[in-house]
């Protein structure tokens, strides 16, 4: 349904309702895992929503490894974007930590280079317009040379122009 219809009929509250990210957590060979160790991981993650606000959804995968855990967190963004941070430790809550902080990293750095790619195209666009103000013709049109005039056009071809 369109935005405006839904805001027009009431529905003010779907607008400001957040929808949570979707964290799946995901242990391969751990035997015993702290229910409060989960809730601290997922909100962990969802805090990333402050880097990048499109996330659809996040999975971290714990592998244990011998004495290690591998940590593995992989976002899906928007259009298919997709975020991944590994970190391997042998404690499970250094391996989470450091798995949230590559991710913060990685998503910084992405947000950088979009406003760097936007401001780049926007003085490439303003200098545009900047080009077709400073034509001798005004705004907008930019008048070709070799092009004709309607007044030479008629004086040309002989027609008469009515005279009132």
């Amino acid at each position: 349904m369109h935005a405006a219809l839904l805001y027009a009929l009431g529905f003010e509250a779907f607008f400001e309702k957040e929808v949570p990210v979707k964290v799946t957590l995901t242990f391969r060979h751990i035997d015993e895992i702290n229910p409060e160790f989960e809730k601290t991981a997922q909100e962990k993650v969802s805090r990333l929503e402050k880097f990048f606000d499109r996330i659809h959804s996040a999975e971290l995968v714990f592998d244990k490894q011998g004495e290690r855990i591998k940590g593995e967190l992989i976002i899906s963004a928007v259009r298919g974007q997709m975020f991944i941070s590994e970190v391997e430790d042998e404690n499970l809550l250094n391996v989470t930590d450091g798995v949230i902080d590559k991710m913060e990293r990685q998503m910084k750095k992405f947000n950088q280079r979009t406003k760097q790619k936007d401001r780049r195209s926007s003085i490439r666009s303003g200098r545009l317009i900047k080009e077709m103000m400073d034509a001798k013709t005004g705004f907008g049109y930019i008048e070709d040379e070799d092009e004709e005039t309607y007044e030479d056009y008629i004086d040309k071809h002989g027609f008469e122009t009515k005279k009132e």
